[in-house]
């Protein structure tokens, strides 16, 4: 608690990178951050990118023991009136605790009120396009 922590590692963390622009991603890969736990390099860009399209994909970021040994983290987005993200909302589960068949569960809890948290902030989803039937 009351320390920085990198955006690269943790549900949290990459979450917010995650929904960030590319010039911001790229700053923080300059950083160079190692693993807090493992003490690994950090991503390339290329496998960094793979995997934050796959966070805005689902919805949300999970991940296992990347802050927090023996933990598990999931974490969705909290948007502001501008539609940019402003924040996360993550649960985070011991390891042994955790079943992948909560994944769905936890993380549909987290969107939900990720949403409404959004919502109050005074985000509004951009508009649905139509499509016409011939």
């Amino acid at each position: 608690m009351h320390r920085n922590r990198s955006l690269l590692w943790g549900a949290t963390g990459l979450c917010l990178l995650a929904w960030l622009g590319e010039a911001e991603i790229a700053r923080v890969l300059n950083r160079r951050e190692r693993s807090p736990v493992s003490d690994a390099p950090g991503p390339t860009l290329r496998v960094l990118g793979d995997r934050l399209a796959r966070i805005r994909e689902r919805g949300y970021a999970i991940t296992f023991g990347e802050q927090t040994i023996g933990a598990v983290g999931i974490a969705a987005p909290v948007f502001g009136a501008d539609r940019r993200i402003v924040a996360d909302l993550c649960m985070t589960v011991p390891k042994e605790r955790f079943s992948r068949s909560d994944e769905a569960r936890f993380a549909e809890l987290l969107m939900s009120r990720a949403g409404q948290l959004s919502r109050m902030l005074g985000f509004q989803p951009p508009p649905q396009r139509r499509t016409s039937a011939i």
